[in-house]
């Protein structure tokens, strides 16, 4: 049955490379969007199943008129992409991805890169600080995060500066799980929640605006 399956070159996330896949499955459904009002549309979609003939990673793909048709099977749903950092610089999401790319393959480089993009940080809200973790101290003096955050941002940077320099550095997937949490609430604290702020305020002030007095 396998050797009557249709075959694809698609991209594979963990070959990090373009694999011939195997179509395991199609099904015809439907896609639920929910718009800024909190509106739901529905629309036909078509899923597609692929898996790897390589590693065998699974891949989902979706074709609706919600989804970029970046092949002609859709857009890849499954796995999902590397986190969109709303409202960061090209310097710090282009660390960020970076560093994401790599976590699955080797710890050690996940935790270099995962400093790399404390750099990046630092580069656009401390241009003046030229010392990491001083100007990891400055955010925190400024206000900019919180003391916690602060906290773990150096243990991350110490744990990269290890990572980076001591050939027997042991790192677990709990440090890799640590690391990757306290990131992901740093990158949201500074960047994306304050863009969904701005966000939601013009959303409110459209609300207002169509309020009438009676």
């Amino acid at each position: 049955m396998n050797e009557t399956r249709r075959k694809k070159f698609l991209s594979c996330h963990r070959c990090d490379t373009a694999t011939v896949h195997s179509l395991l499955c199609r099904a015809d459904s439907d896609v639920e969007r929910c718009d800024a009002e909190g509106y739901k549309s529905y629309e036909p979609a078509t899923y597609s199943i692929f898996q790897c003939d390589g590693c065998t990673r699974i891949s989902v793909y979706i074709w609706s008129a919600f989804h970029s048709p970046l092949s002609e099977f859709g857009e890849q749903d499954y796995p999902p992409g590397f986190l969109d950092i709303r409202g960061a610089p090209a310097a710090v999401s282009l660390a960020y991805q970076q560093a994401e790319h790599v976590k699955s393959r080797s710890k050690v480089a996940y935790a270099v890169l995962a400093r790399k993009v404390l750099d990046a940080i630092v580069k656009d809200r401390c241009a003046e600080e030229r010392n990491l973790s001083r100007a990891l101290n400055v955010l925190a003096t400024r206000g900019e995060i919180p003391s916690l955050l602060a906290e773990a941002a150096n243990h991350i940077r110490l744990f990269g500066n290890a990572a980076a320099h001591e050939a027997n550095m042991h790192i677990t997937e709990i440090h890799v799980q640590m690391i990757d949490k306290f990131l992901a609430v740093l990158v949201d604290h500074l960047y994306t929640a304050p863009t969904a702020l701005k966000e939601f305020k013009v959303l409110l002030d459209m609300d207002g605006d169509e309020q009438v007095d009676v």
